[in-house]
């Protein structure tokens, strides 16, 4: 019989940013057989207990007598969607059942070594959420990793703006997504500005984390073989099938790039970001992000 104890126990806290590849990411990963990510592409648990602006995510749920317990071995395959909601609404309201959660899908596998849960929305987080996170995770056996993927901040909200679902909605109704008109303050709201100041995410990701514990990357480049493989190494997974380049999902439904005067208007309300990462970075981070020409 196998010593557990000899098995890794590891959970990769992927904490976006918000439109930076990450449902493409999750896919590859859970074509490993050391790998299980749960039922959910995002559980959006640590948001709706740290981020005001995220408290109400699962509210519809929240009042049900859901009476959910842990069942890893369904793996949420057989769930209906309101199902799932109410699975995480029940994390919300009992938060014990999301670690327990995890720590029964690693328990239910030997062959699994690596959990997870990759919510964008966690780059809202304070060290709070984080180190919650992090010490809950701790206290049943779990190393706890970080992964944060961050993309040039004009072009990040650009995409969000376009993202795909908001623009079928509107098709959907009849209108035409041409037709909307974007000034800096479409890019500017509270939530945008939590999902962009990268520097704070990081000064707080790094009050809880080691250095050893954490993976930066950058959207313009990590979806590569070598810098997947990178990511792999991180994760301490040895056994992986080659990554799918040509799978990226959920793309912007229009192409057209933002309009030079916004754009310009944009890189320079968050100059404070482009010049922390150029400080940690320098000329990688330049030749990556094209809004560093608008500065």
């Amino acid at each position: 019989m196998e010593n557990r104890l000899s098995r890794k126990k590891q959970f990769i806290l992927g904490l976006g940013a918000q439109r930076t590849g990450s449902t493409w990411l999750r896919s590859q990963l859970q074509t490993c057989a050391e790998i299980n990510l749960g039922f959910c592409k995002e559980y959006h648990f640590l948001d709706a207990l740290f981020v005001p602006e995220m408290k109400s995510f699962h509210s519809d749920h929240l009042s049900a007598d859901h009476g959910f317990r842990h069942r890893p071995s369904n793996n949420g395959k057989r769930w209906s969607p309101a199902q799932k909601s109410a699975m995480l609404a029940a994390f919300v309201s009992s938060p014990h059942l999301y670690f327990e959660y995890f720590d029964e899908l690693w328990h239910g596998n030997h062959r699994i070594s690596t959990v997870g849960d990759f919510t964008p929305s966690y780059s809202m987080l304070d060290r709070s959420g984080f180190d919650y996170a992090r010490v809950e995770l701790m206290k049943r056996g779990f190393q706890v990793k970080a992964l944060f993927i961050m993309r040039d901040p004009v072009e990040r909200i650009w995409s969000m703006l376009h993202q795909q679902s908001k623009v079928q909605k509107m098709l959907d109704l009849g209108i035409s997504p041409a037709s909307r008109k974007f000034t800096l303050e479409s890019f500017t709201p509270p939530g945008a500005e939590l999902r962009t100041r990268y520097e704070r995410t990081i000064q707080e990701l790094e009050q809880v984390f080691e250095e050893s514990e954490i993976h930066y990357d950058f959207y313009e480049r990590y979806i590569s073989k070598e810098r997947y493989s990178a990511l792999l190494k991180f994760m301490g997974i040895e056994t992986m099938p080659a990554p799918r380049l040509d799978k990226v999902r959920n793309r912007s439904l229009l192409k057209h790039s933002v309009q030079t005067e916004l754009a310009s208007q944009v890189a320079r309300h968050y100059r404070s970001t482009y010049e922390f990462m150029e400080a940690r970075h320098g000329s990688l981070i330049r030749s990556l992000w094209s809004g560093y020409g608008y500065l």
